[in-house]
């Protein structure tokens, strides 16, 4: 809003110009209101989707995209899910939005994975995964849980 709608317009641009470069053809990014985009990933488990999302966040940090007076630096809360057999789009939506949000309320410009584990909804932040670990993989599915479904959802905003 400091800069203007035409100046916010191209920022939202480049950043979906950021995203789509970032993700696989078989992948679809969608603004989703706003300054949110809703990127969904088939085929996708939630670790691979954790990580290539956090690649595109580090990407949309390090591109200045410019505005026409400047430059804008731009940062990205991301929150990703699966679907869950049976569950309504409005549901699965849902999830992935609470991980977004559960991504800002952790300070931002982070990746939060939701998942739900015996009927309870668990979120894991990719940095909170111990370093040491063998297979980071292996260690957000202690994490979190079970396997997770093929469908993933990350939303940035």
């Amino acid at each position: 809003d400091t800069l203007g709608h035409r100046a916010g317009d191209r920022v939202l641009q480049g950043a979906a110009a950021v995203l789509s470069a970032g993700v696989r053809r078989s992948d679809r990014v969608f603004r989703y209101g706003g300054e949110e985009f809703a990127i969904l990933m088939p085929e996708t488990g939630e670790l691979a989707a954790a990580a290539a999302l956090d690649r595109v966040r580090r990407a949309l940090a390090e591109q200045a995209i410019s505005y026409g007076r400047g430059e804008a630096q731009v940062r990205c809360s991301i929150g990703v899910t699966t679907y869950q057999s049976g569950e309504s789009e409005e549901e699965f939506v849902v999830r992935a939005d609470r991980a977004c949000y559960a991504a800002k309320r952790r300070g931002r410009d982070q990746v939060v994975l939701e998942r739900v584990v015996d009927g309870a909804s668990r979120e894991l932040c990719l940095a909170e995964i111990d370093p040491r670990a063998r297979n980071a993989a292996e260690a957000v599915g202690e994490a979190l849980g079970a396997d997770a479904p093929a469908t993933a959802a990350g939303g940035a905003g």
